[in-house]
């Protein structure tokens, strides 16, 4: 899930840095890109990168 959030973290960081294009993509990448990272960062500081035992 971590990596996932990352890529999409990644993803959202490339779109929003293609401003200058006339449309919303790069507005629309910084809302979302916000969001990814805010939760990448929750769940990190939630213990969800330490193994744990099955």
């Amino acid at each position: 899930m971590l990596a996932r959030l990352a890529l999409n973290a990644v993803i959202w960081h490339v779109r929003a840095g293609d401003g200058g294009t006339g449309d919303d993509r790069a507005a629309y990448g910084e809302l979302r890109s916000a969001g990814t990272e805010h939760t990448f960062h929750a769940l990190l500081a939630d213990g969800w990168a330490e193994e744990k035992p099955a």
